[in-house]
């Protein structure tokens, strides 16, 4: 073999060599930063205490319902979550913070996989699971409703409503005469946007039973004020619930009670009222206002004075 090729040959095998340890060494430095990060956030864990399934208010807690689970510790909130104290080696552990939900009962819906905290929770006879549902300063009553005022069982708990009350006003008043046929019926709108609290005796709805909650006994979140108004509302006419949607409208506006007469509700209602024994049905009104403006119009034409002279009545017309 001539000497040229044999030089190339030991060069080309002394090249190769330098490059393999370049790499390795490349590959070594790799995999030592990667190595000592996995060591940091193995070290950076804290066991944080979660609920192992959804949980309904009102249920009593047993081991099947929490459970220990890593947390980073940079995610860990110390003051509101419960953490799996660290037993040094050597000592004996502590009393488990697992038993301070054991047999407890849930005051809310807890959610698969949230931690823990003690304000979960009510002690067995401590208080209502209901009185811990409302909030401060609220008061719970409940209201009987069928399908058909309870938005047929579609209300769930949580929801917001409307109260409306249904009346006959002439009826309560005891008005009589030929004006009994109008103004007569109304309908008010008694509350406005108040909580679901329950749906006869259930916090809250199981969604395997379906999309509805039907009952007719739906409980309220009021103040004080509220719960009156609706005790007398209850005497006074027929009460409906009115499901508010999740998204606030622009011109939504919860503090201005308004109601609705037989007049506003039926045109054809309004425009007989309106009706004059000398007008045209074609020339009845078209809106609810005209309507109005016309009833007023013929009670200014039509006012009248009775006048007794010695038993001798007359009838005096004014404004004709």
């Amino acid at each position: 073999m001539r000497p040229i090729v044999i030089v190339l040959i030991v060069l080309a095998l002394g090249l190769a060599g330098i490059i393999a340890f370049l790499a390795s060494q490349w590959l070594a430095s790799q995999k030592v930063p990667e190595q000592a990060q996995t060591t940091s956030v193995q070290v950076n864990i804290e066991n944080v205490l979660v609920a192992a399934r959804d949980i309904t208010p009102g249920t009593i807690l047993t081991a099947d319902d929490i459970k220990w689970e890593p947390w980073p510790s940079n995610y860990v909130d110390q003051e509101r979550f419960v953490v799996q104290p660290k037993v040094a080696q050597g000592q004996a552990p502590g009393p488990d913070p697992q038993q301070d939900f054991l047999d407890r009962i849930a005051k809310r819906s807890i959610m698969s996989g949230e931690p823990m905290s003690r304000d979960m929770v009510l002690k067995q006879g401590d208080s209502s699971v209901t009185a811990a549902n409302l909030a401060a300063g609220m008061r719970a009553i409940t209201i009987n409703v069928s399908p058909s005022s309870g938005v047929a069982g579609l209300v769930l708990p949580n929801d917001h409503v409307d109260v409306i009350m249904n009346t006959s006003v002439r009826d309560l008043v005891q008005l009589d005469g030929w004006k009994d046929v109008v103004l007569r019926y109304a309908s008010e709108t008694v509350l406005k946007n108040v909580r679901v609290v329950a749906i006869n005796q259930k916090l809250s709805h199981d969604p395997k039973t379906g999309v509805a909650e039907p009952g007719n006994l739906v409980t309220l979140e009021l103040k004080p004020d509220q719960a009156e108004r609706i005790r007398v509302a209850e005497q006074l006419g027929q009460l409906s619930l009115s499901l508010r949607s999740m998204v606030p409208g622009l011109n939504d506006s919860d503090k201005q009670q308004t109601y609705v007469m037989d007049v506003r509700a039926s045109r054809a209602l309004s425009s007989l009222v309106a009706l004059d024994l000398n007008e045209n049905e074609e020339d009845l009104p078209q809106t609810t206002q005209q309507a109005i403006a016309k009833a007023k119009e013929r009670a200014a034409r039509q006012t009248e004075v009775k006048i007794n002279r010695g038993g001798a009545v007359a009838i005096q017309k004014f404004g004709q």
